[in-house]
């Protein structure tokens, strides 16, 4: 089954009177019974949503292989500071097998907002206005956990003298 813990912003952990529902949201892949026993039922991929107490929800992307040698993870890595309107950053994909190995395969790269920023057949991303934006790799019908990035100035500049009073 999944475990979660509820995690109080101070790093503690929160476990008194926590009700968790559980929710799959590709029931034809996977299915998660309410103590969160995860269940696979056919090749894909689906998000478990656990939330805590109907208010505080955490999910988990799940992919279902039937192939040990298919690809059952993909993986973006780059840098994630923010990337200034204009600007390009170079993110690389690796596909994985259920046992970690890494396979040659080609990818295909989206923009979950195209209007804050683009991403070329190769992974290229270019800033295109302010917001935050979610890219994805996908190889074989697997899917990456969206990599955030977010589009915009990085820091305000001010010129002049500065009086140090309020």
């Amino acid at each position: 089954g999944l475990n979660f813990r509820l995690v109080s912003i101070d790093g503690s952990t929160i476990e008194d009177d926590v009700t968790w529902q559980w929710l799959s949201r590709n029931t034809s892949v996977s299915t998660v019974t309410s103590e969160g026993i995860v269940a696979a039922i056919d090749p894909g991929q689906a998000w478990i949503v656990g939330t805590a107490n109907g208010e505080f929800s955490d999910s988990v992307l799940v992919t279902v292989t039937t192939d040990p040698n298919a690809v059952a993870s993909v993986e973006i890595s780059g840098e994630a500071a923010n990337l200034p309107i204009g600007e390009t950053r170079q993110l690389e994909a690796v596909a994985r097998n259920l046992d970690g190995d890494e396979i040659a395969v080609s990818f295909t790269w989206r923009s979950s907002d195209e209007n804050i920023a683009t991403v070329s057949a190769d992974g290229l991303v270019t800033s295109i206005s302010g917001g935050n934006v979610g890219i994805t790799a996908e190889a074989d019908g697997i899917a990456s956990v969206p990599f955030q990035i977010f589009c915009g100035e990085t820091a305000s500049t001010r010129e002049g003298p500065f009086s140090g009073r309020n």
